[in-house]
């Protein structure tokens, strides 16, 4: 039985969070986070904008010391704001601490585009990707939306007989969009978050 304490989170969550279906102006949200591009880049590291079968990205690399693996970061945001731009505070990090090549695609966006391009565009880089790298040398990352194309692609991989990564990192990833295991639909009234999905009042 839920304690007190989670019924007074519950509550106001459920008054503090926006409706699940409200409208989204996706061009004027992009435009909002245009300004998370804009990030310095450490001395230590080299930058450089690249097209892989004909997808858009970038390489990260350290200039003093490099390790043998590669990471393919897939940025999130909904599937339809987000860019490798806008998180480039994740990859550089990543590329400065420890020393990893970073490699970061921009797929297609919704809803201009449908699904499954986003998965097409990763699975595209990918490609170029295992021209100059064996799979087992690349440890795919991605968050939210990227989560999901990274164990997304990693199955697209094993069913075409591709090869496939050393390591997967999926940050919150989306698993399933159904809405059918008995969990999520008997604890929606509980839940908010599992609610709002539900588009409760």
């Amino acid at each position: 039985m839920a304690s007190f304490y989670a019924h007074l989170m519950n509550y106001i969550f459920k008054k503090s969070a926006k409706p699940a279906r409200e409208e989204c102006d996706f061009l004027e949200e992009r435009k909002k986070h245009e300004s998370e591009q804009n990030v310095y880049c450490p001395n230590i590291l080299d930058e450089k904008e690249i097209t892989l079968n004909e997808v858009a990205g970038e390489v990260i690399t350290n200039k003093k010391y490099s390790k043998d693996k590669i990471v393919y970061y897939i940025h999130g945001g909904g599937f339809a704001t987000g860019s490798y731009k806008e998180r480039r505070r994740f990859t550089y990090y990543v590329a400065k601490k420890y020393g990893y090549t970073i490699y970061a695609c921009d797929y297609r966006l919704s809803p201009e585009n449908k699904w499954p391009c986003h998965l097409e565009d990763c699975l595209n880089f990918y490609k170029g990707l295992l021209k100059k790298y064996k799979g087992k040398d690349i440890i795919f990352v991605g968050e939210s939306a990227g989560g999901t194309l990274v164990l997304s692609l990693a199955l697209k991989l094993r069913d075409e007989g591709l090869e496939l990564p050393c390591g997967i990192i999926a940050f919150s990833p989306v698993v399933s969009q159904t809405e059918e295991y008995l969990s999520r639909i008997n604890n929606k009234n509980k839940d908010t978050m599992i609610g709002l999905s539900y588009n409760l009042e």
